[in-house]
């Protein structure tokens, strides 16, 4: 230990020594030594520390040694026993291990055998599933159940949706049937064809016969069909069934509207008959209107236009829009209701000798002719029918209008005093106003208008005006300018009437080209009134029909005694010359006419006028003191015939006006 005094040195060899050695080696740190330590103070045996005690410690110690050696001998002993025992079953288990093995390895040549059957065997499964898919998917693609077969085909089952569903499962087989025509089950595919275009056609037949009964039992015997009885099939199952008809067989199609035409043709013929004898919803019959022609023939032409209508709709639910052949089929349906519309009417303009209501009749149908084609198209049997209503009371209207107008001028009167139109043309005229008011509420296109009325102008205008002519040339007692004005005023009543239509404005324009030379004669007459009246054609004759190197003193119209005579007359005429003018034309219908003919008349006159001043007064010698004979001056002139602009601007002029119109 440290601290304590070194010892003399001890010989290795003694035991003591030795150990002494190694106590005093040892260190108290030594974590061994303390266990050690700690295990002697735990045991009970080493709580005595008394010198007898520790002389006992050794033998103790030693014994307790030598029964752990026991013990432990002991449990060795027992575990070489266990050790055998494991041996023994090892062998065991590796002969047993040995006989399983033998045994799998049988077991394992058996399984190769069973695996490579299973192979095969799962081969042929897999082959055969495929087979029954194809099989399963070709049953499901190319053949219909025995329940599908009769709901097509059976007479017995209804058509329904059902019918429907099979139909198309059948329809669709048949079109599938193409592909198997495009490999080698070609066979197969023609024999499905010729099975599903069987059960199609029986299926067409099926549904003939069931759309024909429908079309007889339905309630078509009135303007609309009654659908809603419980028995009645719905209007989409009765669509379905024409659509899918006429799809599938045109001509069982055409025979099913066949039927459905006959019916619907007696539906609306009585229900005409009725509409006129006894009234429809209440309304009164329309014969009881016989003694109105105009309303009479309006009522039955707006009863089948109404028809037309109803019939489209009717068929809109029975055969809907698909068909195609609307129009026709109601054309179909209402051909019927012509001949007694048609012998009616016709009875009814046959009565009629007014021309104006016999037109407004024919303005009536021409109406509901274009109303008609609109709806029907012009290829119609009705509209045909309408046609020649309409051919026939235009044809019985020229009748009566040629009828009219040679009675009215069989005989013609005498001009009237005031220069008025005669009476049968305001007459005629009140007529055609009538005529034209009907004929523009017509739905002619404008395009049309003027050629359509052309005809009725040449008999109810223009033989008129012509006989108003004639009426002038029979009266010889009738002065020129009377004539013309009492023409001009016909003109004018006729211009009138005519000016405010469109489709008139080719008659207008005739009437104005007449009525401007009419205006141009009075003029001329105007004018030639201001020469004689004045006295100054006299010397306009004799100037113009003297030779140029005649002197002008030498013709006896311009001696002094000539001059000074037809000056005094000139002035006698200047101061009245436009109240007798006027006069002359008091019985024009327009005084801006009348006014414009004194004034054109008044400008030759004063034109003519300064061309004698001009010869009396111009060529020096030529009369003697020529403004003491001829005191009268060209401004003078144009003051008192009101022509305020002088000679040299309106002779500019001149030219200019004798083209213009004269009414404006």
């Amino acid at each position: 230990m440290q601290g304590l005094p070194a010892t003399p040195s001890v010989s290795s060899k003694n035991p003591l020594s030795v150990r002494l050695s190694q106590i005093l080696a040892a260190s108290y740190t030594d974590n061994s030594l303390k266990d050690a330590l700690d295990a002697l103070t735990l045991d009970a045996r080493f709580a005595d520390n008394s010198p007898d005690r520790r002389r006992q410690l050794k033998g103790e110690l030693e014994l307790d040694v030598i029964e752990q050696h026991g013990a432990v001998i002991e449990e060795f002993g027992r575990i070489v026993n266990t050790i055998d025992r494991i041996g023994d079953t090892l062998g065991t288990v590796s002969q047993t291990h040995r006989t399983l093995l033998s045994h799998a390895n049988a077991a394992n040549i058996q399984a190769s055998r069973v695996l490579s059957s299973f192979d095969g065997l799962h081969s042929q499964t897999a082959a055969l599933t495929t087979k029954a898919t194809i099989l399963t998917r070709f049953f499901d693609n190319f053949t219909m159940a025995e329940s599908e077969v009769l709901a097509l085909t059976s007479s017995s089952e209804p058509v329904d949706e059902a019918f429907f569903a099979a139909y198309e499962r059948c329809k669709k087989i048949n079109a599938s049937c193409e592909t198997l025509l495009t490999t080698d089950n070609q066979k197969l595919g023609l024999d499905i064809i010729e099975r599903t275009q069987h059960h199609l056609d029986m299926a067409s037949v099926k549904l003939h016969s069931w759309l024909q009964r429908q079309f007889r039992t339905l309630s078509l015997a009135t303007s609309s069909c009654d659908l809603s009885n419980e028995n009645t099939p719905s209007p989409t199952l009765l669509r379905r069934a024409i659509a899918t008809l006429s799809a599938q067989s045109p001509a069982l199609f055409d025979e099913a509207l066949d039927s459905l035409s006959s019916t619907r043709q007696r539906a609306a013929i009585h229900s005409f008959m009725r509409a006129l004898t006894e009234g429809e919803d209440g309304s009164r019959p329309i014969d009881m209107l016989a003694h109105d022609p105009l309303r009479y023939v309006g009522d039955m032409l707006a009863w089948l236009h109404q028809a037309v209508a109803n019939e489209r709709e009717v068929l809109d639910v029975l055969v809907g829009t698909r068909s195609g052949a609307m129009s026709d089929l109601v054309d179909r349906n209402l051909e019927g209701v012509g001949k007694p519309l048609r012998s009616r009417t016709e009875h009814v303009l046959i009565t009629q000798e007014d021309p104006v209501l016999i037109y407004k009749i024919a303005s009536l149908i021409r109406f509901y002719k274009f109303m008609l084609i609109k709806a029907l198209g012009k290829e119609s049997v009705v509209v045909d029918n309408i046609q020649l209503l309409e051919a026939f009371s235009l044809q019985h209207f020229s009748s009566a209008l040629h009828g009219q107008r040679n009675t009215t001028l069989a005989s013609l009167d005498t001009v009237p005093d005031d220069l008025s139109p005669p009476p049968f043309l305001v007459e005629a005229v009140s007529q055609l106003r009538q005529l034209i008011v009907s004929y523009d509420a017509s739905l002619i296109p404008a395009v049309e208008r003027e050629e359509g009325f052309r005809d009725v102008l040449d008999d109810a205008l223009w033989s008129y005006l012509e006989a108003c002519e004639k009426m002038v040339l029979q009266d010889n007692k009738m002065k020129r300018h009377e004539g013309i004005v009492f023409v001009v005023n016909c003109v004018e009543c006729a211009r009138r009437v005519v000016e405010m239509y469109a489709f008139t404005q080719n008659a207008v324009n005739t009437l104005k080209e007449k009525e401007a030379r009419l205006v141009e004669e009075l003029v001329g007459d105007t004018y030639r009134f201001f020469l004689e009246e004045s006295g100054v054609e006299v010397l306009l004759s004799a100037l113009h029909s003297a030779q140029p190197s005649t002197p002008l003193s030498s013709l006896p119209a311009f001696t002094t005694p000539s001059l000074a005579t037809i000056s005094a007359q000139l002035d006698a005429f200047l101061p009245s010359a436009l109240m007798d003018a006027h006069t002359r034309l008091e019985r024009l219908y327009s005084s801006r006419v009348g006014s414009g003919v004194i004034y054109r008349g008044a400008e030759r006159f004063l034109r003519d006028f300064g061309e004698v001043e001009g010869a009396i007064v111009g060529e020096e010698g030529a009369v003697e003191f020529p403004r003491t004979v001829w005191p009268r001056t060209r401004g003078e002139v144009a003051v008192l015939l009101g022509l305020e602009v002088s000679y040299n601007d309106r002779e500019e002029k001149e030219h200019s006006s004798k083209d213009r119109n004269p009414l404006t």
